[in-house]
């Protein structure tokens, strides 16, 4: 940004990094985006993963910042894929998933962009 009316220079945007995470257990899938933190992400992503898991361990299968992350599912399981772009995400875990199973389809996308704070 240039100077200001008044020949000062403005400020520049102020962006806090947004995490996003995506859990599994064998079928069951939790996610969390727009958090704070990685610790933070994982953990919400978990918590919703174990609501749904009957009982299975969930694990961190991908987390993630200021960008996006799509999952597909197929038949031997699911693939995922991030990018800045939550189609070119999307596409690539379509593509990734077509190359190691058949009956792909995208079960989850989203993003966690930076946030502006000031």
């Amino acid at each position: 940004m240039g100077p200001g009316a008044d020949g000062a220079q403005e400020p520049q945007p102020q962006l806090e990094t947004r995490w996003g995470a995506v859990a599994t257990a064998d079928g069951a899938l939790g996610v969390a985006a727009g958090q704070a933190s990685q610790e933070s992400a994982e953990q919400h992503a978990l918590a919703h993963c174990q609501t749904h898991s009957e009982g299975k361990v969930c694990k961190v299968l991908i987390a993630y910042y200021n960008q996006c992350v799509a999952v597909a599912w197929g038949d031997a399981g699911s693939l995922w894929a991030r990018s800045p772009d939550v189609y070119d995400a999307e596409d690539m875990a379509l593509s990734n998933c077509q190359q190691k199973t058949t009956n792909c389809d995208i079960y989850y996308s989203a993003c966690s962009y930076a946030e502006r704070v000031q």
